[in-house]
């Protein structure tokens, strides 16, 4: 986890999907969760990515010096993971309850 602090808010910024729609209903003052929450599945994303091809290069050879950078990968993905889905159970889930309803109905 390399810090992602979320800056200003998102609002025009573009994010797809449930986040987009998410800004355009939700109240302002939800924008800082949502932005964390879209820094988030991007570190997620990338992690995810570094993983797998840590994963090819020790298959290609299972030398240790294959093997270390791919338990640190899986490492940085299972702390970026946790952190997420704790912000996810702390605060997204009330927010779904909340606006879901109406974002099902756009």
């Amino acid at each position: 986890m390399d810090g992602d602090v979320p800056g200003p808010s998102p609002r025009g910024r573009g994010p797809a999907g449930l986040a987009q729609a998410a800004l355009e209903r939700f109240p302002a003052k939800i924008d800082p969760l949502i932005y964390t929450t879209e820094v988030q599945h991007h570190g997620l994303a990338q992690a995810l990515d570094d993983l797998g091809a840590k994963a090819v290069d020790w298959r290609t050879s299972c030398a240790v010096q294959e093997r270390d950078p791919l338990t640190g990968a899986a490492t940085e993905l299972l702390g970026r993971i946790s952190e997420h889905l704790d912000l996810e159970e702390r605060k997204v889930l009330a927010l779904i309850d909340s606006y879901l309803t109406e974002l099902v109905t756009l």
